[in-house]
């Protein structure tokens, strides 16, 4: 039978209850006391898995806690980036905390999000258990057993109500939100929210005041920063507010990423203070040996990285045993698999946490010898039309002009080497100010050395100058430029300048053959690129010399995003994963995929040893598939001789 809506007499009695008895307060006590969760075996600290047990603290949880306390005592708003390994409790400590404050504190408002509806039907299932299991009715009057909630006294002074009645009436209940108060009059009572949306979810903060909010696995958000900018607007600097962002890592970049390390870093300009928790300040992470197990003959079986960890972390026995069993079992016996999802230090949690496309072992060589300050920086621009003696250009044709500028976009490591061939590869953006950027790569085609790069934000039609520009200027270069999205401007502006070289790929319809041109990003193309460029940097085949490419590089990942719940449920599996490789939210790709793009060109055109057909100006581009050879001739009369290629 459903329980009778309470007075509002008798609301106002609970809300005064909660509010003003001084050893409610106290949240470790209070949740061990009156809180329930359902006991999970990677956090139990009391057994009985799979039942609805008091929430007696873990001691990363016991630490988390007292960090917030710690804030509030010096009188700062509590402001937490908490990187971890995976099943700490985190999570759990953090709803329940901002729980208890909504339970004893008037007028108060929490929102949580999670990164998908499956993790936030979780979260809410949990405060659902933690408010459906308060006690209610409680001890009869003349109990003898004590009240953890106060003195006698204490009840005294708030009326009639019994110590053990602590469930107050909800105004609302829905899949989501529980609203804890009167349901017939909201000024009544506790008046304060819990409430738990999904991070990609069409939702606003704006309009409440916010003073507690967990962001749950923000690593994998799809637009955190926007979601926080938003955030920190309803959210005052007292010291009784709390945000926790925890996450495990996704990889070398995102916001989450960015915003830990500065705090980790000790910049001046956070506001977070950096929490990490390793797999091995977890107590429950050990396991029993054998039983007839000898220490030293358990060491036997571990390999040289596991006996790292135990010299690194002084790892005991059953430490050792569960990390060598977790590993085995759970890791496909991958130990860059173990580190993602149970990192011991920081730099374990970004390195591993997503799948890189480039390998660290392999960049640190590549940055060590070869990247290099460029011998040129600054723009290319249209110069005076002159011809070059030992190769005739089009009629009119502008050679261009290097203008030196310290800021520009144009970084060049080497001139053009006469008779070398090149390639130009271009991805090409909208031109604002913010978002992605244009990029473009210039490579020696005979062994695929990095020459020149380009960076910076510019619309199609003067990307597509600049391209042309720089295929010129490197000896009439083969040029590629990506045609997705706003790439069919570029190619617009390519045609319009007549420049002959350009790259061609087959399109096939029906049984006729159509030469398009450019470069297409496809799910057929994309893994070429991605392939030919891993093996380059893995074997060594060429030069990078792009300080900036290098950066790229590190965050250039195969990222996992967990899908929304109706494709979960539709897949049977909660846990199903979609993957993209590029960068991760808030990082930049443009110059990888420029170069390639530039490496799948080289690559498809076998070296560049085949054979293309010159064109004159004014007519079509190229159909042929191969190079020929021309004779430059003599220079149109009349006109000045250049001195060949800047």
């Amino acid at each position: 039978m459903p329980r009778k809506a309470m007075s509002l007499k008798r609301s106002e009695k609970i809300a005064a209850q909660l509010t003003e008895t001084e050893s409610f307060k106290d949240f470790s006590s209070f949740a061990g006391e009156h809180l329930k969760i359902l006991n999970r075996p990677e956090t139990s600290m009391h057994g009985n898995i799979g039942q609805t047990v008091p929430f007696k603290l873990n001691p990363v949880q016991e630490d988390f806690h007292r960090r917030v306390l710690r804030a509030r005592e010096a009188g700062r708003p509590g402001r937490f980036l908490v990187l971890k390994a995976r099943r700490m409790g985190l999570s759990t400590v953090t709803q329940a905390f901002m729980f208890h404050q909504c339970l004893t504190n008037r007028n108060r408002n929490a929102f949580i999000t999670a990164v998908d509806r499956i993790t936030t039907n979780n979260i809410f299932l949990m405060a659902k258990k933690m408010y459906d299991n308060l006690p209610s009715g409680g001890a009869p009057t003349g109990s003898e057993k004590p009240t953890k909630a106060g003195s006698q006294e204490e009840a005294a002074a708030v009326g009639s109500v019994d110590v053990w009645d602590l469930r107050p009436e909800l105004r609302r209940n829905n899949d989501n939100e529980l609203w804890m108060t009167h349901p017939l009059d909201e000024t009544k009572g506790l008046n304060s929210k819990f409430e738990v949306t999904v991070a990609d979810a069409v939702h606003s903060t704006r309009g409440f005041e916010v003073h507690y909010f967990h962001g749950s696995e923000i690593a994998f958000w799809g637009d955190p920063e926007t979601f926080m900018l938003g955030l920190m607007q309803t959210i005052s600097d007292d010291p009784e507010t709390l945000v926790v962002l925890e996450s495990t890592a996704n990889g070398a970049g995102g916001y989450f990423y960015r915003e830990f390390m500065k705090a980790w870093n000790g910049e001046d300009d956070s506001d977070w203070e950096a929490v990490f928790y390793p797999w091995h300040s977890m107590p429950n992470y050990r396991r029993s040996l054998p039983e007839g197990t000898d220490h030293k003959d358990l060491l036997k079986r571990f390999d040289k990285t596991l006996l790292d960890m135990v010299r690194t972390y002084d790892l005991a026995p059953e430490q050792a045993y569960w990390a060598y069993k977790t590993w085995l079992d759970k890791c496909q016996a991958d130990w860059d698999l173990f580190r993602q999802e149970y990192p011991g230090k920081v730099e374990d949690a970004f390195a591993f946490s997503a799948s890189r496309v480039f390998a660290e072992k392999d960049l640190l060589p590549i940055e060590s010898i070869s990247v290099r300050r460029p011998s040129f920086v600054g723009h290319i621009k249209d110069g005076e039309p002159r011809y070059d003696r030992s190769r005739l250009n089009f009629a009119g044709a502008m050679i261009p002009e290097l203008a030196g500028d310290s800021t520009g976009p144009l970084w060049i490591w080497e001139e053009p080497i006469e008779d070398e061939r090149y390639v130009v590869a271009v991805d090409p953006s909208s031109g604002k100010s913010v978002g992605d950027f244009t990029a473009i790569q210039v490579l020696r085609a005979k062994d695929r050395n990095q020459v020149a790069e380009f960076r910076g934000t510019l619309a199609p039609l003067p990307t597509a100058e600049c391209a042309v520009l720089l295929a010129r200027h490197y000896n009439d270069a083969l040029l590629s430029w990506e045609v997705n999205g706003v790439g069919h401007a570029v190619s617009l502006g390519v045609m319009q300048t007549e420049y002959w070289n350009l790259y061609q790929r087959e399109h096939i319809e029906s049984s006729s053959f159509d030469a398009r041109y450019g470069w297409s990003t496809t799910v057929a193309t994309k893994p070429i690129m991605v392939g030919v460029g891993a093996e380059i940097i893995s074997s060594k085949l060429a030069i990078l010399a792009s300080s900036r490419l290098i950066g790229e590089m590190r965050s250039f990942m195969e990222l996992t995003k967990r899908r929304t719940a109706s494709v979960a449920l539709v897949s049977g599996d909660e846990n199903y994963k979609r993957v993209k490789i590029g960068a991760p939210p808030g990082e930049h790709d443009d110059l990888v995929m420029a170069w390639l793009q530039a490496q799948a060109v080289c690559d498809l055109e076998h070296g560049l040893t085949s054979r293309r057909t010159r064109q004159e100006p004014g007519s079509p581009p190229p159909r042929s598939d191969t190079w020929e050879e021309y004779d430059p001739g003599e220079p149109p009369k009349g006109d000045t001789l250049g001195s060949g290629w800047m």
